[in-house]
C-alpha cells in the first residue's frame, strides 16, 4: 500500500514538473505592453476597432512591426497577437514593455534598410542582391515548396526593415515566408544593448530554407548587442556579425518592392544615406 502512494506521489510530481515547465515556456515567450497614451487599436485593413486608455496593460506572446498607409499618412503599427490568439495593431511608440529599458531615441522612429539595397536602387539591378542575401541566391532550393513554379524570385522580395520600439526591436521582411527576429531590450549602458531573443523565425512554414541571420539565434536566449551611428548609417554588431542600415522611409521601401515585382523601373525622390561627415558612397550623390 505504502508503495502504491509512494507512486501516485512520483506520478503526480511528474506531472507538476510538465505542467511547470510548459508554464514556463508560455511565459517566456509573453510580454506585458503597457499602454503611454490613449492609443486606437486597428485591424488588418487599418480600420480603427477601438480606442485603448493610457496605462493599461495587456500581455502578448508576438510582436512584429508593419507599415499601413491611412490616407497617404505613414504609420509604424506594431502588431502582435494575444495569449489568447487575439491579433490586432497598435501604434508602436504609444506602448512600452514593462520594467524594461527605452530604447533610444536616435534608434526609434526611423526605418532602418540595410546598406546594399541603395546600391541596389542605384544600379537598377535586381540581381545584385543574390549577392547580398543567400536567401535569394539559392532560389532553386526552395521553389519546390511552393505553388509558383512560373514565377522567379523576383515575387518573393520583401525588403528587410529593423524598427526600434520604446522597449524592443524587430527585424522582419526577410521573405515572403514571413521570418522574423524580435528583441526585448532589458537594459542599455551606452552603446550596449542586453537583451532576450522572444521570436526567432525562418519562415512561418517547417520548410527548410536557405540559411539567413535569423539561423544565428534562439528563442529565450540572451543576446548582446552593440551600436554605432555615423549619420545615416547604423553598425549593429553581435559576436563576430556586423550588420549595416542606413535610414530610409516608407515610400523607399515601397518604390524597392514596386520595383522588384515589375510595377515600377526607376526610382524618384530616394535620398541617399550620408555619413557624419557629409560623405556619400553613391556616385553623383
Amino acid at each position: 500500500m505504502a508503495m502504491e502512494l509512494d507512486l501516485k506521489k512520483v506520478i503526480l510530481l511528474y506531472c507538476f514538473a510538465l505542467l511547470l515547465c510548459f508554464c514556463l515556456h508560455v511565459t517566456l515567450y509573453a510580454v506585458d505592453f503597457k499602454v503611454i497614451k490613449d492609443t486606437p487599436l486597428y485591424d488588418y485593413f487599418g480600420n480603427i476597432i477601438k480606442e485603448i486608455k493610457k496605462d493599461e496593460v495587456f500581455t502578448v506572446d508576438q510582436i512584429s512591426l508593419i507599415h499601413k498607409d491611412d490616407q497617404n499618412t505613414p504609420k509604424t503599427l506594431l502588431e502582435y497577437q494575444t495569449v489568447s490568439g487575439l491579433g490586432t495593431y497598435v501604434q508602436a511608440a504609444d506602448v512600452i514593455i514593462e520594467g524594461q529599458s527605452r530604447c533610444p531615441e536616435s534608434l526609434q522612429n526611423t526605418i532602418w534598410i540595410p546598406d546594399y539595397y541603395y546600391t541596389i536602387i542605384q544600379t537598377r539591378d535586381k540581381t545584385l542582391l543574390e549577392t547580398f542575401d543567400s536567401y535569394y541566391a539559392n532560389y532553386e532550393q526552395w521553389r519546390y515548396f511552393t505553388d509558383w513554379d512560373n514565377d522567379d524570385w523576383f515575387a518573393e522580395q520583401t525588403t528587410e526593415m529593423l524598427l526600434f520600439g520604446n522597449s524592443f526591436f524587430v527585424i522582419e521582411g526577410f521573405n515572403t515566408f514571413l521570418g522574423a527576429l524580435n528583441f526585448v531590450v532589458h537594459k542599455i549602458s551606452d552603446t550596449t544593448l542586453y537583451t532576450t531573443c522572444t521570436l526567432s523565425r525562418s519562415n512561418r512554414y517547417q520548410y527548410v530554407l536557405p540559411k539567413t541571420i535569423q539561423d544565428d539565434f534562439v528563442n529565450n536566449e540572451a543576446y548582446i548587442f552593440t551600436y554605432k551611428i555615423d549619420g545615416d548609417y547604423l553598425y549593429l554588431y553581435y559576436g563576430d556579425r556586423k550588420l549595416v542600415f542606413c535610414k530610409s522611409t516608407i515610400e523607399t521601401v515601397r518604390q524597392i518592392r514596386d520595383f522588384y515585382i515589375g510595377k515600377i523601373h526607376t526610382f524618384s525622390d530616394v535620398t541617399y544615406p550620408c555619413h557624419a561627415d557629409g560623405s556619400c558612397e553613391y556616385e553623383g550623390h
